[in-house]
Formats: C-alpha cells, sequence, structure tokens
C-alpha cells in the first residue's frame, strides 16, 4: 500500500509509487496460490489461469491513484481509503475460486493467512525499510523489488511450514461449507484488514513508527496463532470421530467373522469325522472323493492358528487375504487371556496392520519373496502386535507418515503407542496397548 505523503494530487505516479500498488496485489496472489496449491487440488488449467488473474488484478491495483485522487478533492477521510483495498482484497480472493477446488469459507480461512503473509512483508521491507530506517532504497527500484520478493518467499516459507501438517490433516477441507463459515470467515479477514491498516496509519505519526510496527507483527502472529491451535483442534476432533468409526465398523465386522468362523469350525469338524468314518468303512470309489474333502478340510484347519475361536476371528481374514494374494504368512501367538484383551480394538488393529504390510509385501517384484510374519502377544501387563514384511532393499514405505495414520489414531485410542522401522530388506510395525489385569 503506498503511503499517505506518496501521493500529490495532481501528479502522475513515479516508479516506486506504482511498484508499492503493484507489489500488494503480486505479494498477495503469490502467498494465497502457495498455500492453496498445498491445500487443495487445482482445476484444469491452472498455470493459465492464474497469470491471467494476477495480471487482471495488476491492472486493477494501478485504479488506486484515480481513486485516490477523487477521495482527495472529495476531502473524505483517510480510513475510507480501506474501502479500496478491502475491495480489491475479496476480489482477488473470489477469484481464486476459478484456479482451485476449494469451498468458499476455506478459501476464506485460507486468504486471511495469505494476507498476513504479505503484511509482514509490507510491514518488515516497505514500512521498516523503506519509509523509516533506509528511505534511500526507494530509489534503488531493482534492489528494493528483490528484497521484497525474497522477504515474500521466506515467509511464505515459513507460514507454509506452519501449516503443512494441517493441509495434509484436514485433507483440504477446514470449515464446513455452509453460510455461517462463510460470515465468520468473511469477518475475521475484515477485523484483520482493518486493524493493520489502522497500524499503517498510526505508524505515519512521527514518535508512533516503532510502536505500529510491532503492534502489526503481534496481530499477524496472534491471527497465525489462532489459526493454527484452530486447525489442531478440528484435526483431532476428526481424528477422533474417525477412530470412533472405525471402532464401531470393527465391533460389527468382528461380530460377524466370530460367529461363521465358530460355525465354520464346528462344521469343519463334523465333517472330519464324517469322512473318517467313510474311510474307514472302505466303500468302493469313495478314496478319491476322501481326498479332495480331506485336503479341503486342511485348508480351513490352517485358517485357525489356536483354540479361540474369537482369537481365530481376528487372524483368519488376515490369512484369507494373504493366500488371496499370493503371499506366505506365518502366525505367532503367545498365552493371551482373551478376557482382558480389548478384542474389538485388537480386530481393528490387526487389520489395518494386515492391510499396511501386504501392500508392502506386493512391492516385491519376485511373488516367491512374499512374506509376512505377524505376532500378537502378551508382555508384562502389554498387548504387543507386530508384524514384518520382506521389502524390496533401500526402500522405506514408512516414509510417507499419513499411510500410518489410522493406525497410529487406533493404538492412540487405547492409549498404546505405534512403532514403524525399516531394517534393510524388512519394514516392521508394532503396536503397544496396556491391558487391564
Amino acid at each position: 500500500m503506498a503511503a499517505e505523503s506518496a501521493w500529490v494530487l495532481g501528479m502522475s505516479p513515479d516508479a516506486p509509487q506504482l511498484f508499492e500498488e503493484l507489489r500488494f496485489t503480486w505479494e498477495y496472489m503469490a502467498a494465497a496460490m502457495t498455500l492453496l496449491s498445498a491445500q487443495t487440488p487445482a482445476k484444469r488449467n491452472v498455470t493459465r489461469r492464474c497469470p491471467c488473474v494476477i495480471a487482471t488484478f495488476s491492472l486493477a491495483s494501478l485504479g488506486y491513484f484515480p481513486f485516490r485522487d477523487l477521495m482527495a478533492r472529495e476531502g473524505l477521510p483517510v480510513p475510507v481509503y480501506l474501502a479500496w483495498y478491502l475491495g480489491l482484497t475479496f476480489a482477488m480472493t473470489f477469484s481464486l475460486l476459478w484456479c482451485f477446488k476449494i469451498s468458499l469459507p476455506d478459501l476464506l480461512w485460507t486468504a486471511a493467512t495469505a494476507y498476513v503473509a504479505q503484511h509482514v512483508v509490507y510491514v518488515l521491507i516497505h514500512e521498516s525499510l523503506a519509509l523509516w530506517l533506509w528511505p534511500e532504497i526507494r530509489e534503488h527500484l531493482l534492489l528494493y523489488a528483490l528484497l521484497s520478493a525474497a522477504c515474500c518467499a521466506i515467509v511464505c516459507f515459513l507460514i507454509l511450514r506452519l501449516f503443512a501438517s494441517s493441509f495434509c490433516w484436514t485433507v483440504g477441507t477446514i470449515l464446513k461449507d455452509e453460510p455461517r463459515s462463510v460470515l465468520t470467515s468473511s469477518l475475521l479477514l475484515t477485523m484483520l484488514f482493518a486493524s493493520t491498516f489502522g497500524f499503517q496509519y498510526l505508524f505515519q505519526t512521527e514518535g508512533n513508527r516503532a510502536t505500529a510496527v510491532w503492534m502489526d507483527l503481534l496481530v499477524c502472529g496472534l491471527l497465525l496463532g489462532l489459526q493454527y491451535t484452530s486447525n489442531r483442534a478440528i484435526v483431532s476432533a476428526r481424528e477422533t470421530k474417525t477412530a470412533e468409526q472405525m471402532l464401531e465398523d470393527a465391533a460389527v465386522h468382528w461380530e460377524l467373522s466370530h460367529e461363521i468362523i465358530g460355525r465354520l469350525g464346528a462344521f469343519a469338524h463334523d465333517v472330519w469325522h464324517v469322512a473318517l468314518g467313510a474311510r474307514v468303512s472302505k466303500t468302493p470309489g469313495i478314496g478319491q472323493y476322501l481326498d479332495r474333502v480331506e485336503k479341503e478340510l486342511s485348508v480351513i484347519r490352517t485358517t485357525f492358528s489356536s483354540e479361540s475361536n474369537a482369537l481365530n476371528s481376528v487372524l483368519a481374514p488376515a490369512k484369507v487375504l494373504c493366500s488371496n494374494r499370493g503371499i506366505a504368512l506365518e502366525c505367532t501367538v503367545g498365552h493371551l487371556d482373551m478376557g482382558a484383551i480389548p478384542i474389538t480394538s485388537l480386530y481393528a488393529l490387526t487389520n489395518e496392520m494386515v492391510r499396511l504390510s501386504v501392500a508392502v509385501a506386493e512391492l516385491q517384484a519376485d511373488p516367491r519373496r512374499r512374506a509376512m510374519e505377524l505376532g500378537i502377544r502378551v508382555r508384562s501387563g502389554v498387548l504387543l502386535v507386530s508384524c514384518d514384511v520382506a521389502c524390496p532393499a533401500a526402500c522405506d514405505p514408512w516414509r510417507d507418515g499419513e499411510k500410518l495414520r489410522s493406525l497410529r489414531m487406533l493404538a492412540e485410542r487405547e492409549a498404546g503407542a505405534l512403532r514403524a522401522a525399516t531394517e534393510g530388506e524388512t519394514a516392521s510395525l508394532k503396536v503397544a496397548i496396556p491391558i487391564g489385569k
């Protein structure tokens, strides 16, 4: 924004004044587009749309000079100039809907962050440096522009790093797409704009420059803190809801699995005895048929890893999945007190751990090297569920922490912890959950 003293009625703007108006548009759009590109998918032909938007508002921003001329002739108070920049900011913000797939509440919420980034650059470079500490820099326009661009890049990078995890956790959706959210975000951006504009006006008063600079930066810092804590609260609430839904789904699936495994086990046991009786009777021509029956029964019986139907219902889906994918699975089960174990959580944890491990095992180009080892045991009052899977050399399948998000949520839901590691050609997952005595 141009300083109050930088304009004389009836005179054409010089190069530094033109740069000041263009700088506001460029810095704001750069910050907004950087944040949005990290937060939400871009629309088709975004590489052509964004330059068109920037060029359009670069020309529109030069309308500040005739607007200021008009306001000066009419003798209107200085705060009326707020209407120009506020309108320009909202127009630039809404134009980004043409470039990115994002709801209006989230766009306005991100716009407030983008304005903070732009305003921090304005305070540090324009107010503190060009209008106070080193006024001569305005005579070196190229250096002035390079410093502004460098500062903008640094500030945007730092803010992006601050919100990167939140953008990842929220998957591009922060607020509900409803009128109340639009109104709240609009009021937040307007209040932020009004407060910073007031400090800019205070900066022009001799003796108050240091106070105005620090108060401006403080307001920007408070806004960033508010948005960061709000995003974390939203993420935490969504993770809690997701974990609860996963456990509810696991409870339903486990009940079905438990019932099916129980009936299948009883049926297989009865058929096994019938097959033994038929073989003893030496009925002519029945030998080959009994061989096929016993082979199928052997496959079914290998699905059961313990004498407990509850535990079998946990492990059976893992064995069936690995068998269908051509992955050798070995299950190791220690002595478990099924009454002390949160069986629904165990079922959900095992299924999620196997799903992740199967994806890693399938990275092996050679099907013969696809192997997993699943272990469930209790040690010192802690339930340990672990899975080791063979992975290609020099491959870290857990590098992307987002893949482990659901498993980590389930573990933390039960006051447990997740450990993911890769050593050589083995990737490991281990969940430890304290259990009641």
